[in-house]
């Protein structure tokens, strides 16, 4: 991602600060993207049977992976940060790769997926009660 920026040079080091291994990270990916995001489950039982099947799933705080800070030239920080975004029916997943406000991520621990209420999940794939993932 970062090939084409001049790591070299102190002043590029600054503003790009990149995480080798990326850290584990929960965003608030309501905040992230648009609206659509978090939609009821009576709105989403509205919908036909492939879209709930394959339609790509997204919950208002999912885990990811914090992969650098950036600060843009007006001195604001961005998060760049990968989540696995699965289909409803876990059969396929896809990788975005989000930039987002500080705000939106806090680091992942127990503690705060219990505050953001993730475990109240019972389908997403990082939820699974064996623990397995495909």
């Amino acid at each position: 991602m970062f090939d084409n920026w001049r790591m070299e040079d102190e002043y590029a080091q600054r503003v790009v600060r990149v995480f080798s291994p990326p850290r584990p990270v929960l965003v608030d990916v309501a905040s992230t993207l648009p609206p659509s995001i978090g939609r009821s489950l009576t709105d989403r039982q509205r919908l036909p049977c492939y879209l709930r099947g394959w339609g790509l799933r997204l919950e208002t705080w999912m885990p990811g992976r914090q992969i650098a800070w950036v600060q843009q030239s007006t001195s604001t920080w961005w998060a760049v940060v990968d989540v696995d975004a699965w289909a409803g029916n876990r059969l396929s997943r896809l990788t975005m790769h989000l930039w987002t406000r500080p705000e939106a991520l806090v680091l992942d621990t127990p503690d705060a997926r219990r505050t953001r209420r993730m475990h109240e999940i019972g389908t997403a794939p990082w939820n699974r009660a064996d623990g397995t993932d495909l």
